[in-house]
């Protein structure tokens, strides 16, 4: 699952649950999840081209696997 899907999802759950809270102002929770949504499938897009242009797609860093979600959604090494 992609990085960003994570955080998709989560948004959407608070802006459902915020819905529920606070029904009067529905729209525009989920206006608001949407535009987050969309920010976050273009940063998604971004790191991906940036991927796919890189000539090394090894990734070197000092903790147990901090970004493994990152390599494992964008098919690095590490």
């Amino acid at each position: 699952m992609a990085v960003y899907k994570n955080a998709e999802m989560l948004s959407k759950a608070i802006a459902d649950a915020l819905e529920k809270a606070d029904p009067d102002h529905k729209d525009i929770y989920q206006e608001n999840a949407s535009a987050y949504s969309e920010k976050l499938k273009d940063l998604d897009a971004k790191y991906q081209e940036v991927v796919d242009g890189a000539s090394q797609k090894t990734l070197l860093f000092g903790d147990r696997f901090p970004f493994r979600y990152l390599v494992d959604d964008y098919g690095l090494s590490y």
